[in-house]
């Protein structure tokens, strides 16, 4: 039908006898994609909120990781070893851990969503679970950036150690 006329036509048809409602394609369309960008919305406000978690968590282990082997960070760079170094440490462990968490990880969240799935749904509804692949991968590269970037305020911690009073301290 012509857009022109689509408002008459539907009040024509709403006044027909035993029409209780009247509801036009576009305008279903319309309400659908609303809905939709204000689940995205929802999505990805918690979706920031998971990364700063992350990031928080990844930033208070490499800051406790930092203080504990203070010591012997500082008499590495007392013996001439270079804050780079101690950086590329850094940086090889978190990524061992990322490689041996990573599977893991990845498996337990695909099962909380299954779980999810099935908890949403009911006789009339099912709520199935697709991932696509591509999820999974930039899910831990994600993952694998959010933990290099939390690594980088304990290497500036690292490289600002007062040697003498680090190499020092007894603990």
């Amino acid at each position: 039908m012509d857009g022109a006329y689509s408002g008459q036509i539907k009040v024509d048809l709403y006044h027909l006898p035993g029409a209780a409602a009247v509801q036009r394609k576009a305008d279903l369309e319309s309400d659908m994609r609303g809905f939709m960008g204000f689940f995205y919305l929802i999505i990805g406000i918690m979706m920031a909120v998971a990364v700063l978690m992350a990031f928080a968590l990844l930033f208070n282990a490499m800051t406790v990781n930092v203080l504990e082997r203070k010591r012997e960070f500082a008499t590495m760079l007392s013996i001439g070893g270079e804050t780079r170094r101690i950086a590329a440490l850094l940086f090889a462990e978190n990524l061992i851990l990322w490689l041996v968490t990573l599977p893991f990880g990845l498996l337990l969240g695909h099962w909380m969503a299954l779980q999810v799935g099935t908890a949403f749904s009911a006789d009339l509804f099912t709520f199935s679970i697709v991932v696509a692949p591509s999820t999974y991968v930039l899910t831990a590269i994600g993952i694998l950036l959010t933990m290099l970037l939390a690594t980088v305020p304990a290497i500036r911690q690292v490289d600002r150690l007062n040697l003498a009073e680090a190499t020092k301290v007894l603990t």
